[in-house]
């Protein structure tokens, strides 16, 4: 384990059969497979305001947060009304001496359901907390499905926003501002029992006229109210659109990622790039959902990565490379069927880098998925091994041992089953 280090870029050896990491520091490591757990969404998304840049107080970030910020009595404006800023609006409530909330549009919030009774259940009562987790599970699976086959599902959710904004919120006028005017679904869900109590707090005000430029002191409105503070967060997200690695990725015969992806991001399985090879991504290509937790999906990609190296060991692979036809096939089928997201009303997540293509990892259910990636179908891959063809013969391994091959032929198609992840030998 190497901490505290600043990788710059990342290329194939076609020569080794090895990828090589060159960091900040010069260093160079080399390993035969690479995890790229370098997140998603990377790049904080700035809203297209006018007059942002010349605001004389503090603009801040959410996905730029630094800790120990001290806000203490100030008088603060959040932009944004998303997941972010329903988690930091109470919190920040409880510091400044003002804060406006600036809304666009309004979200689904669903109350929280944890409690101190449900605590103590899950930590006293056997088999109680996966019992609750496979209910969480397919309470959201009905999301993946397409809107026509959902309607049930959308009404009880519906329903139950509702009277979560009723219990929370007594001004009828303020309830009407916070009605979303499309149905659930449609926009991530959030969850949240202090997010419409804050906004009821005597120091909290909500904003829902629009935007009209932003002033050296203050942001003005256009209902032509101009509101002073001394700091502005956004609460905006991040933006899909920005590259998604850190660095460069250089692949077979000098192809750059940033190349390959050119024309629109694509992957096997959301998981391999053909001419990429022994290079398993979590969680890019396809990374976003909405009708799930992300990490099901992506504990799925995390034991597919692991068994595909437990393979590439085992059986003394020099490059496992994902085929051109696996990968269009597999594009063909996200085209073909795509994920609710793209299909819903506000076609909010085609994002533009990626032509033809939504966001979600795969055009159905988290359980779907988790099948799809339970089978590691060497068919789909260009292998390429360092052993003798002959059985039972013995050639040099990764690690400069010698290792013996039985005579049977590995099978085009294997089961993975909670593997432990292998270490890399040829790691320097």
């Amino acid at each position: 384990m190497h901490f505290g280090q600043d990788v710059t870029g990342l290329a194939f050896a076609e020569d080794r059969g090895h990828w090589i990491a060159r960091t900040a520091a010069g260093e160079r490591f080399a390993g035969r497979s690479v995890v790229l757990a370098t997140g998603s969404w990377l790049a904080p998304r700035v809203p297209d305001i006018r007059g942002l840049d010349r605001f004389a107080g503090e603009v801040l970030h959410t996905a730029r947060w630094e800790p120990g910020r001290d806000l203490a009595d100030k008088r603060i404006a959040v932009i944004g009304t998303g997941a972010t800023a329903v988690q930091v609006t109470p919190e920040l409530a409880k510091q400044a001496r003002r804060l406006k909330v600036f809304q666009r549009t309004p979200r689904w919030i669903l109350p929280r359901p944890d409690t101190m009774l449900g605590n103590r259940l899950l930590a006293s009562v056997p088999l109680s907390r996966s019992a609750a987790e496979r209910a969480l599970l397919w309470a959201h699976e009905p999301w993946a499905l397409p809107p026509e086959r959902r309607h049930v599902v959308t009404s009880l959710i519906e329903q139950l926003a509702r009277a979560h904004l009723r219990h929370r919120v007594s001004d009828d006028w303020m309830r009407r501002l916070l009605t979303p005017d499309y149905r659930p679904g449609d926009r991530p869900l959030l969850v949240s029992n202090e997010y419409y109590p804050t906004l009821q707090r005597p120091n909290c005000k909500l904003v829902t006229w629009p935007i009209a430029t932003i002033s050296e002191t203050g942001i003005r409105t256009a209902d032509a109210v101009e509101h002073q503070f001394d700091c502005i967060i956004l609460a905006t997200g991040r933006d899909p659109a920005v590259p998604m690695l850190p660095f460069p990725v250089v692949g077979r015969q000098g192809t750059g990622l940033a190349e390959e992806w050119a024309g629109g991001v694509h992957g096997y399985k959301g998981i391999c790039i053909a001419g990429f090879p022994n290079l398993f991504f979590i969680p890019e290509p396809h990374p976003g959902v909405s009708d799930s937790s992300a990490l099901l999906y992506q504990g799925a990609r995390i034991d597919y990565a692991l068994r595909a190296i437990t393979t590439i060991e085992r059986e003394n692979i020099r490059v496992l490379d994902v085929t051109r036809e696996a990968q269009q096939r597999d594009g063909t089928a996200l085209r073909v069927h795509p994920p609710v997201d793209v299909r819903s009303s506000t076609g909010r997540y085609r994002m533009p880098h990626r032509p033809g293509f939504g966001s979600m990892l795969y055009p159905a259910t988290a359980v779907e998925y988790a099948k799809l990636a339970a089978e590691l179908q060497l068919s789909d891959y260009a292998l390429n091994c360092s052993v003798s063809a002959a059985a039972g013969t013995e050639s040099p391994g990764g690690n400069g041992t010698r290792r013996r091959r039985s005579a049977a032929p590995s099978p085009m198609s294997t089961r993975m089953n909670s593997p432990t992840g292998p270490s890399d030998p040829d790691a320097t």
